[in-house]
């Protein structure tokens, strides 16, 4: 029971973010590595565990890190791709990484139709 007052104290208080979550967060490898780690993701009502991995970003550009509906994390350097979980945008230049920017929400929003909840 502590531990659930505690959390309800941090949601308060502004102390806990998803920033601070470990599941799914990005962070710098060596070189054009862009490493993530192992997480959930809950696609309608069944829970897909992701396994910790790395991908290659494409050098000299902004590149979009996000995972789908069957646990599959991937980068790219169009843009976030509908359907997916956005986890972080990464800026590589010179053959390095440079900024790992954290895109990862609580909750995604579902789009509201004509005709209710959709998505």
């Amino acid at each position: 029971m502590a531990t659930q007052i505690r959390i309800n104290t941090q949601a308060k208080d502004g102390s806990l973010s998803v920033a601070k979550m470990a599941d799914l967060r990005i962070t710098a490898g060596a070189g054009l590595n862009v490493n993530y780690a192992a997480g959930r993701i809950r696609v309608d009502n069944v829970i897909i565990d992701v396994t910790a991995g790395s991908l290659l970003a494409t050098d000299n550009s902004t590149n979009y890190v996000e995972v789908d509906s069957a646990g599959t994390v991937s980068i790219n350097a169009v843009g976030f791709t509908a359907g997916r979980l956005p986890l972080a945008t990464v800026v590589a230049a010179s053959a390095a990484i440079s900024a790992v920017n954290d895109r990862r929400t609580w909750l995604p929003v579902p789009v509201v139709g004509p005709t209710g909840p959709q998505g």
